[in-house]
């Protein structure tokens, strides 16, 4: 009888150190998960605070601008934003601008400015907007962070940037003789 209650206490301090080591291995692995996410939060961090966004209608009195923003304390180099050009309802060009933008900075753009030329066959600039020839929207706005990962931000969201599938080297660049920049008193939140 004493060696049966002997086998039943070692089962039941068998289970007990089971459990014990099951739920050890749980919250060590929530908190590897947490490690996890706070470490890819960091690595997005800066890349949420760069952004882009357009504003006017297009219409004649009401010109388009581009902004780009980038609202963290570092700065982001070989920003490109990437500009569709249609013209009934086909996609024509890619266009391109490019810039470096410093700490807590803003860089705009407007369309009464911008013209397009291909720069293969010599600089023949012609404005971007030519009353309402064609149109134009922003595909996506691609940059290299503070660490030189490369981030691609579109309308709806940020992704990683393999610039090896980005349209290659655009038949038409954008140029601006004339953007505006300024800086921010206060870097803001990201935008996701």
């Amino acid at each position: 009888m004493a060696t049966a209650v002997g086998v039943l206490g070692a089962v039941v301090g068998l289970i007990a150190t089971a459990c014990a080591t099951y739920f050890d291995a749980r919250v060590a692995q929530d908190q590897l998960d947490q490690s996890r996410e706070d470490a890819q939060r960091e690595i997005r961090d800066q890349a949420t605070r760069v952004t882009y966004w357009v504003e006017g209608t297009g219409a004649i009195g009401s010109p388009r601008r581009i902004h780009l923003v980038n609202r963290s304390p570092d700065p982001v180099t070989h920003v490109e934003t990437y500009i569709r050009i249609e013209l009934s309802g086909k996609s024509l060009v890619w266009a391109r601008l490019q810039t470096d933008m410093g700490p807590c900075s803003q860089v705009g753009y407007s369309e009464e400015d911008m013209k397009v030329g291909n720069p293969r066959i010599g600089r023949h600039w012609t404005p971007l907007r030519p009353l309402g020839l064609f149109d134009w929207q922003v595909a996506y706005e691609g940059f290299l962070d503070r660490d030189g990962k490369a981030w691609k931000r579109t309308a709806t969201g940020l992704t990683e940037w393999n610039r090896a599938k980005s349209p290659g080297e655009p038949r038409v660049v954008v140029s601006d003789s004339n953007p505006t920049g300024k800086k921010f008193a206060q870097c803001g939140e990201g935008a996701s």
